[in-house]
């Protein structure tokens, strides 16, 4: 097993190839994050949300990952909106390798939705490389 830093964690989620691998990588990382459970949905009408995690809180996530190399439009809150309802989860957030673009952020706001950007995402990866150091190898969903 060959120790990974941050920035190198960041490059292999920029180069997943495709949104199944970041939507399991996302499920380790929230697991290492506080989350008790985390499980994707099925891959298609999974009603706009890919991740359902338990918090430790008891709070039900409802999760919509994104893993793009431009900013994450309107279209990824509205999606998250309409599956926390199917899902029955108490939180909704929009988690991505990138950034948001304003509308994203001004609909987030309004339906109290939360977006956790590359910042997030670089945090959450650096607890759960402390963590994979005590631990187990770290699965990357590919």
């Amino acid at each position: 097993f060959k120790k990974t830093n941050v920035r190198q964690e960041l490059q292999n989620v920029d180069n997943m190839t495709d949104g199944y691998s970041f939507e399991n990588y996302c499920c380790t990382l929230l697991k290492y994050n506080g989350f008790k459970k985390a499980e994707t949905t099925k891959a298609s009408g999974d009603y706009g949300v890919d991740i359902v995690a338990v918090h430790y809180n008891g709070k039900k996530y409802a999760v919509q990952c994104k893993c793009y190399t431009y900013n994450v439009d309107n279209s990824a809150v509205q999606q998250v909106v309409a599956g926390m309802k199917y899902y029955g989860c108490d939180i909704g957030v929009v988690l991505t390798n990138s950034y948001f673009t304003e509308n994203a952020t001004i609909l987030a706001k309004a339906n109290n939705i939360l977006l956790w950007d590359r910042n997030k995402l670089t945090e959450m990866i650096s607890i759960m490389l402390k963590q994979n150091r005590k631990k187990k190898k770290i699965y990357y969903g590919n």
